[in-house]
């Protein structure tokens, strides 16, 4: 192996986030600019970035990130509501072996 650049990982995500954050200050220095009058200013920030993000490491890695980040967010949110469905027939059945109707119960908590 050849020797390194950089001092080692830390020193790369250092420089990294240094890089991602002269390319973010440029776009929010513009839209700060511009008196905010605009309703697409976000919009035009969130798409230099984009933009800034995808030259920077390449348009498929970006969209492969994208795709692993939405799934990861479809799962999470997937478990989640199954959790809350769970924790929700339990209390119900509870109060059912209590002998308590959930939907007078339910009126207590609003």
């Amino acid at each position: 192996m050849g020797a390194r650049a950089s001092g080692g990982p830390r020193a790369r995500a250092g420089l990294l986030v240094l890089l991602l954050l002269g390319l973010l200050a440029p776009g929010a220095r513009g839209a700060r600019g511009r008196g905010g009058t605009e309703k697409n200013s976000y919009r035009r920030t969130a798409n230099t970035f984009s933009q800034s993000v995808s030259s920077l490491f390449g348009e498929d890695n970006v969209r492969a990130a994208q795709k692993f980040l939405t799934r990861l967010t479809e799962r999470f949110v997937l478990g989640v509501d199954m959790f809350v469905e769970t924790v929700w027939k339990v209390w119900m059945e509870l109060l059912d072996v209590l002998g308590l109707d959930g939907r007078c119960v339910w009126g207590s908590f609003i």
